[in-house]
């Protein structure tokens, strides 16, 4: 018995690792203390989720992450700026560091200007990804 529990032990800790539960749809993390008021919305194919990183394109500093679940529109609001948006689609999700593993596409937008168009209207973005 005792045998059989440790070479269960072994199997589990060498069997590969699964895909991590799909993250929540929205925000993950924001690395920016600015106020953040200006929209940015993806919208994906119906069977791609994504995932969004906005970074600062002199310092390649990441400013936002976010994760939009296939079907659903991602709204996220960013400070006022330029930012470079690389956006990640898969069916399959694995981790932030593999994405969607080996079927990961990427996209690259930017930068893009986010700020006040002239008295009163905020100048946001809506990048829609085709399959």
């Amino acid at each position: 018995m005792r045998r059989l529990l440790v070479c269960l032990l072994l199997l589990a800790l060498l069997a590969p690792v699964a895909a991590r539960a799909e993250p929540e749809h929205g925000l993950i993390r924001s690395g920016i203390d600015l106020p953040r008021t200006f929209p940015l919305v993806l919208r994906l194919p119906p069977a791609q989720s994504g995932h969004l990183t906005v970074t600062d394109p002199a310092t390649g500093a990441v400013i936002l992450t976010a994760y939009a679940r296939a079907g659903t529109p991602l709204r996220v609001l960013l400070p006022p700026g330029d930012w470079s948006v690389r956006v990640a689609t898969g069916a399959k999700w694995q981790d932030e560091t593999r994405l969607f593993g080996p079927d990961t596409r990427t996209a690259t937008f930017g930068p893009l200007r986010f700020d006040i168009l002239g008295l009163n209207a905020r100048r946001g973005h809506v990048l829609t990804i085709h399959p």
